[in-house]
C-alpha cells in the first residue's frame, strides 16, 4: 500500500511539473503578431548607427593611443563590427539592404565635445562613450530578442546569440578605464 502511494505521488509530481512547464511555455507564445516593439529595419538601423558611432570613437582612439592595449582593442573592435554587419546583411531578412544611417545629432555633439580635449582626458572621454555605446548595443539586443521584440524569429534568435559577445565587448571596454 505504501509503495502504491509513493508511485501515485511520484506520478502526480511529474504531472504537476509538466503542467507548470506547459504553462510557462504557453505564456511565452506571442499571439498578436502585429504588436511587436521593433521592426527588422528599425533594429538594423539602430545597431548600425550605434556601430558607426563606435567606429568614429575608435578612429579617434587609434590616432594617438597612450598604450598598445588601446590600439589592440580598437583593431579588435573594428573587426567585430565589420563581421557583425556582414552577418546582419547576410541574414537577408528584408528585400532592402540596410543603408548607413547618419550619426544622430546627440552622437555628433558628443564627438564634437571630445574633439576639444586632449591627452588622458580625451582618452577617458572616448572610453566612457564607448562604454555607454556598448550598453546601448546590449539594450537594443535585449529589447529585440524579447518575446515582444522582433517579429522575425531568425533575427530575434540571432540578436540573442550576439548578447554574450556584446557583453564581452562591454567588459573589455570597462577594463580600459
Amino acid at each position: 500500500m505504501e509503495l502504491v502511494k509513493k508511485l501515485l505521488l511520484k506520478k502526480f509530481m511529474r504531472f504537476k511539473m509538466l503542467l507548470i512547464f506547459a504553462f510557462l511555455l504557453s505564456s511565452c507564445h506571442k499571439e498578436d503578431l502585429d504588436d511587436y516593439a521593433l521592426t527588422a529595419d528599425e533594429f538594423t538601423q539602430g545597431v548600425i548607427q550605434e556601430q558607426n558611432f563606435q567606429m568614429a570613437l575608435i578612429a579617434r582612439l587609434k590616432q594617438n593611443p597612450s598604450s598598445a592595449i588601446l590600439l589592440t582593442v580598437g583593431k579588435t573592435r573594428e573587426i567585430f563590427i565589420q563581421d557583425y554587419q556582414q552577418e546582419l546583411v547576410a541574414m537577408n531578412f528584408s528585400d532592402e539592404q540596410p543603408h548607413m544611417p547618419p550619426l544622430s545629432e546627440d552622437q555628433l555633439n558628443l564627438l564634437t565635445s571630445i574633439d576639444f580635449s586632449a591627452g588622458l582626458e580625451y582618452e577617458s572621454a572616448i572610453i566612457k562613450m564607448l562604454v555607454d555605446s556598448d550598453q546601448n548595443m546590449i539594450a537594443l539586443h535585449i529589447r529585440a530578442s524579447s518575446n515582444s521584440g522582433l517579429a522575425d524569429p531568425q533575427l530575434r534568435g540571432w540578436t540573442e546569440m550576439k548578447l554574450p559577445q556584446l557583453r564581452n565587448n562591454l567588459k573589455e571596454t570597462q577594463n580600459l578605464k
